[in-house]
């Protein structure tokens, strides 16, 4: 079984489901038409992962579709799809289940355990390294200033500015 297969009978699915394409068919109500048909796609077990960027979607009839995202950008072989050039009931669908898959992980990833008694913490930034980089360059360039004030340096042998 794949890990969709298995997400899928978790009771949580159908209602993660749901939550989510009445919230997206409310924020795109263009769309909301086969917002609710990919739901239906979704929960009927239509959709299965063909790969990291690919799905395949089990159409009307004995049609199937291959749903791809390159560069961000979605893709699928359906007539709806290449007549309008927007996301059809394959793709809301398979965004619905990709969607629903990263929730249902994030609540059942395992917590990080707490660190063994007397081991280092490990200290983490509180901000992202460009920011602190130019804090401390900041903070420097005016310590060197105030230096150069008090001992009134030859103006080339200052410190430059890094």
């Amino acid at each position: 079984m794949t890990t969709l297969s298995v997400l899928r009978l978790l009771p949580e699915f159908n209602g993660l489901l749901l939550g989510t394409a009445t919230a997206w068919q409310a924020k795109w109500k263009d769309d909301a038409g086969r917002i609710a048909m990919g739901r239906d796609l979704a929960a009927s077990g239509a959709i299965t992962t063909a790969g990291p960027d690919a799905f395949d979607v089990v159409g009307s009839g004995a049609n199937w579709y291959r749903v791809t995202v390159r560069e961000g950008f979605p893709s699928c072989q359906c007539a709806d799809f290449k007549k309008r050039a927007h996301r059809c009931k394959h793709i809301w669908g398979c965004a619905l289940v990709a969607r629903v898959v990263a929730l249902l992980e994030e609540q059942l990833a395992p917590e990080e355990p707490p660190p063994a008694c007397g081991a280092a913490k490990v200290r983490r930034p509180r901000r992202p390294l460009a920011s602190q980089m130019e804090r401390h360059c900041a903070k420097l360039h005016h310590l060197n200033a105030q230096l150069n004030a008090q001992i009134n340096y030859p103006e080339q042998l200052s410190i430059q500015r890094c």
